[in-house]
């Protein structure tokens, strides 16, 4: 273990980049309707799960001291999609 989280069986990578399924604000309950967003892995927290940093702008928020903040949220692989940041350069 390693910062509260579990050894990473390798699917998806500590600081990996992925496309998560995470709802905006208008979003209804419906996950099949969800829009892929940018995120990044922070760590897995279950046999198929993992704690996502969500990095898409439509979805963040404005903290009491004025400071951007971007939602976390676990999600299976099947809400994850390898992303190659390095493909968009």
């Amino acid at each position: 273990m390693n910062n509260g989280y579990l050894d990473n069986d390798g699917r998806f990578p500590d600081d990996t980049a992925v496309l998560v399924k995470y709802p905006r604000p208008s979003d209804s309950a419906d996950r099949d309707t969800w829009p892929w967003m940018t995120g990044v892995i922070l760590g897995q927290v279950g046999p198929d799960e993992w704690d996502v940093l969500v990095e898409d702008h439509r979805v963040t928020q404005t903290d009491i001291d004025g400071d951007i903040v971007y939602p976390m949220c676990w999600r299976d692989a099947s809400e994850l999609r390898r992303i190659d940041r390095g493909a968009a350069s």
